[in-house]
């Protein structure tokens, strides 16, 4: 692994950028869970209720 993943484009799709670091912009454009995550933690929610 390593390096920054391959670019999944799909039709209708838009670009994100969220982050200001193309490497963890793309994983959020590849990793929908990972948007969740991020999500999750920038509001500060609990993991336990996140996760039930």
């Amino acid at each position: 692994m390593g390096g920054i993943p391959s670019r999944v484009v799909h039709p209708g799709s838009m670009a994100l950028h969220i982050t200001g670091d193309e490497h963890a912009d793309q994983v959020l454009i590849n990793d929908p869970f990972a948007v969740l995550v991020g999500m999750m933690l920038d509001q500060q929610y609990p993991m336990d209720n996140a996760l039930a």
